[in-house]
């Protein structure tokens, strides 16, 4: 999905769910996302899936641009 300054969507990949079933492995809850670089690390889940765990992935999609630092409380 790609999002403007104020947040509204303007695409998405893929943009329907059709699409989206016909990926080799399709979104099917993503659980969630980390920047590393300027890629984007999604972990996939599928825990209604009847067959093999085969869609549990990690998903790893170039964005073009680097996300912010990863926000580490301090802790005493």
């Amino acid at each position: 999905m790609v999002l403007s300054p104020d947040g509204e969507e303007i695409t998405r990949t893929p943009a329907t769910p059709a699409e989206n079933q016909l990926q080799e492995v399709p979104y099917s809850t993503p659980a969630n996302v980390a920047f590393m670089g300027t890629n984007v690390l999604i972990t996939n889940q599928d825990f209604f899936a009847s067959g093999p765990n085969d869609k549990q992935v990690v998903f790893k999609v170039n964005v073009g641009e680097c996300g912010k630092a990863l926000f580490r409380p301090y802790v005493y």
